[in-house]
């Protein structure tokens, strides 16, 4: 509706099952994970919860989008839980400087302790529910850098420090250059 330029790609994590009807995905390109070439998720299927699987190819499916449109090609990967009230016009721009858009959990100090940010702590500083990747050189390393954990270490195990794909992300803005952090809220409520 606010992006109509955007084309718009369900990375379904899952077989096609002949008793549902698919026809609310029409107008959407569908991308079933099994068809996007990286064998290595048939071991990983095994080793995963669904929530864990499902959070575990994101890396993959980046890379086999940017392998399809090429360098300075952008994704924005969205949850499915999120809403979309506006145009993507400003994130577009923030990607042409830059190669990643992350939004965090929190944009302002609270002086209160708010429960929340011991959660924050061990499930990473960044909403994972949103990230934007522009294909270059750089986002290439890192897309390879966070398939090697993912491959093996995308459990939700916070005794371990592990929480699906996203605590990695906080190494982002520290090991790769142009990263932009969007800290106004609307962004990802």
């Amino acid at each position: 509706k606010y992006n109509p330029e955007i084309h718009f790609i369900v990375g379904l994590v899952d077989k096609l099952d002949p008793e549902i009807d698919y026809s609310f995905l029409a107008g959407f390109e569908v991308v079933l994970y099994d068809h996007i070439g990286f064998p290595v998720f048939e071991e990983m299927i095994t080793r995963y919860n669904v929530i864990e699987f499902n959070t575990a190819v994101k890396p993959f499916y980046f890379e086999y989008i940017f392998n399809r449109y090429g360098v300075g090609s952008a994704v924005y990967y969205i949850d499915p839980d999120i809403e979309v009230f506006s145009s993507f016009s400003q994130m577009t721009e923030f990607l042409q400087t830059n190669d990643f858009l992350l939004t965090p959990h929190f944009t302002t100090p609270q002086l209160a302790i708010s429960p929340f940010e011991t959660v924050v702590l061990s499930v990473g500083i960044y909403n994972l529910g949103f990230i934007a990747i522009r294909c270059s050189e750089i986002s290439m390393q890192f897309l390879k850098w966070w398939q090697v954990r993912l491959k093996e270490l995308c459990y939700n195990d916070k005794s371990r420090g592990l929480f699906v794909d996203q605590v990695w992300v906080n190494f982002l803005p520290i090991m790769f250059p142009k990263v932009h952090v969007i800290k106004q809220p609307g962004y990802n409520m």
